[in-house]
């Protein structure tokens, strides 16, 4: 390998520790920040089916009262009738039906707010323990967070400051194509196999194949722009 593609690939080695730990900072940090998203959404559905299943509560009470109410009025008159004393048979007759019906039908209304709280109360315990869990999570994200900054942020002015000494001793032509291919996030080197860019799978000609084989110069591909290296026999 030719002694300036080994400074850049040494480079590269510099450059991939380096991603790795930023990349590693960035995935902590959007992991907590995605689940403190996420139980925002969790506590907001919670709060939503406590209120809805406080909303059915007080109107089951209120029902109650409503039922209460007429019964109390169907079985006043009901008694006036039975003792003889009321002033208007037929009116307290009337009275009566009247205020039974209103009854069946609170007590219906009840029947289904009672099967609506029970719906509702299994709806928070699921919201409830949704948010519960999610609250876990988010904690505990943080903490792998707070655990892993105090190291990691050494690790990263480390690896950038390696990066950088790295940087010092390359061509500026060279260094120039190598920042290139990093911005346009293509990989900086190609394996040739048979006179063949194994980046874009463009031929190269005989002089340049040469060049690359017997490490004369550095050689880049004319199509895709990679440093072009040569398969190690050993397998290194």
């Amino acid at each position: 390998m030719h002694p300036d593609i080994e400074k850049l690939y040494a480079l590269w080695q510099r450059e991939v520790t380096r991603d790795g730990l930023l990349s590693e900072w960035r995935g902590l940090h959007d992991a907590h920040k995605a689940l403190e998203a996420e139980l925002v959404e969790k506590l907001a559905a919670a709060n939503l089916a406590q209120k809805k299943l406080g909303d059915l509560k007080q109107r089951e009470r209120e029902t109650n009262r409503k039922l209460e109410t007429y019964q109390k009025r169907r079985d006043n008159a009901q008694r006036t009738i039975d003792t003889g004393t009321a002033s208007d048979f037929r009116a307290a007759e009337a009275q009566v039906s009247q205020c039974g019906d209103i009854c069946d039908q609170l007590e219906t209304d009840v029947l289904e707010l009672m099967e609506q709280i029970d719906a509702a109360t299994t709806t928070f315990k699921g919201a409830s323990d949704s948010r519960d869990h999610m609250a876990h999570r988010v904690e505990a994200a943080k903490t792998t967070l707070d655990e892993r900054l105090p190291t990691l942020k050494p690790e990263f002015e480390d690896a950038t400051a390696e990066r950088d000494d790295a940087r010092d001793g390359i061509w500026r032509d060279q260094i120039k194509r190598y920042d290139m291919l990093r911005k346009k996030k293509y990989a900086c080197f190609a394996t040739v196999e048979d006179m063949t860019c194994g980046g874009c799978h463009t031929k190269l000609d005989g002089q340049r194949y040469s060049n690359l084989t017997r490490d004369t110069e550095v050689v880049t591909c004319r199509h895709c722009g990679r440093f072009l290296v040569v398969p190690n026999p050993s397998g290194d």
